[in-house]
């Protein structure tokens, strides 16, 4: 189940990482730089979050699955994010890009 879990992962990171790239692509030499910088602290609050939200399970044999399925799944929310930035229409001013 482990190894499962981590398998999804894997995917799902892949996906951000794409995310990550098109965006990023996409903008300027600032908004490079925010971008960066949100991506980072969003990997610390999302490793944080996963690190409470697993407390339960800790030194338990369960606790690598339960937290590698957070993390899976703050991921795939954080990808869903990106790539609604991604397909912005033009004009919209709720994720305009500098």
């Amino acid at each position: 189940m482990n190894k499962c879990a981590m398998d999804a992962y894997k995917v799902s990171d892949k996906k951000l990482n794409q995310a990550f790239q098109t965006l990023n692509n996409k903008l300027s030499p600032q908004g490079k730089t925010a971008l960066q910088k949100s991506q980072r602290a969003w990997i610390a609050w999302r490793d944080a979050q996963c690190t409470l939200e697993t407390m339960g399970s800790e030194g338990g044999t369960i606790h690598a699955l339960v937290f590698t399925s957070c993390i899976d799944e703050l991921t795939k929310e954080q990808t869903k994010r990106l790539d609604k930035m991604n397909n912005c229409e033009e004009g919209d001013l709720s994720c305009t890009r500098p």
